[in-house]
Parts: C-alpha cells; structure tokens; sequence
C-alpha cells in the first residue's frame, strides 16, 4: 500500500527526471501546480 507521502516522493522524482528536458520555467510552475493537484486529491 501507498501512503501519501511515498506518492508524493515518486511524483517529485519524476518531475526532477523530466525537468532535464524543461527549458521554460512556465511549464516547470505548470508542472508544479499539477503536483499540488494531485496531493490535494490524495489528501
């Protein structure tokens, strides 16, 4: 079973892995927001 934060700590890796081929900071704050997003649905 997942808690919250162990899917919290995968989705924060996997922005880290794809932020290598981010060039524009408005898609990494979109990338962020879509984060929070997703831990507001966990929580």
């Amino acid at each position: 079973l997942l808690t919250s934060w162990d899917i919290d700590n995968y989705h924060r890796q996997q922005a880290l892995q794809s932020v290598d081929n981010i060039t524009s900071s408005e898609e990494i704050e979109e990338l962020i927001r879509e984060l929070e997003q997703k831990r507001k649905l966990i929580e």
